[in-house]
């Protein structure tokens, strides 16, 4: 027999998703700032909505290491962790290497013509002031080779790490010096798949990523 359909789940889910996207959006730009108590009775008033759904997002950003919950004390946003912010790009750096190792022997000339343009936007972006920009294009460019890749493990993976990078850069890249570098290396990416070097492109890739790490050292 068909199984009922639970709106009320149904419901629930997707207020859920709404506030879990909020909190992300809040966790990244700093509004939540690292170490603040977040309370799930104000977000529920907020959002107009009961305790539930609320403690099921913050239960996400929990195992996404984004906050921390003590039990008896309260939910609060995760400090910036030196450990863990080098596992984060070094996890990073290598699932991007991966997806460019994956799609570079595949590549066409229009891949390589798309990868042009978004190299141009990227330039663009890091001409200005916007860090949110440089994440868009930056996030674009990489992004190219995730979606070429076809592999949803890959991609799941890279999404759910890319919020914990956007809120490191935004809390500590808002003066990114090294910028001009970052460009230089993704001209060097797309010089290596121009000459259908893997082996370079990978590398640089991997290095492009760890580069990041490194400023903040």
């Amino acid at each position: 027999m068909p199984v009922p359909k639970n709106s009320s789940t149904n419901a629930r889910v997707n207020v859920r998703k709404v506030i879990l996207n909020q909190l992300y959006g809040w966790i990244i730009d700093g509004t939540l700032e690292p170490g603040e108590k977040i309370s799930d009775i104000e977000i529920a008033k907020y959002f107009q909505t009961s305790r539930t759904p609320v403690r099921e997002a913050i239960q996400v950003l929990s195992e996404e290491k984004l906050v921390n919950v003590l039990p008896g004390q309260g939910t609060y946003v995760a400090p910036i962790d030196k450990k863990n912010t080098r596992e984060v790009y070094e996890m990073l750096s290598m699932l991007h290497g991966l997806a460019v190792e994956i799609t570079a022997p595949y590549l066409t000339k229009l891949d390589i013509a798309n990868l042009e343009e978004l190299l141009v936007n990227f330039e663009h972006a890091i001409s200005g002031n916007s860090m949110v920009d440089v994440q868009r294009t930056d996030a674009e460019f990489h992004g190219y080779f995730i979606t070429l890749s076809k592999n949803r493990y890959l991609s799941s993976f890279v999404n759910q790490l890319a919020v914990q990078v956007y809120r490191i850069e935004n809390l500590l890249f808002s003066n990114y010096t090294g910028r001009t570098r970052s460009l230089a290396m993704h001209k060097n990416i797309l010089d290596a798949l121009q000459k259908n070097d893997v082996v370079n492109a990978v590398k640089y890739t991997r290095e492009n990523w760890m580069s990041f790490h490194d400023e903040i050292k």
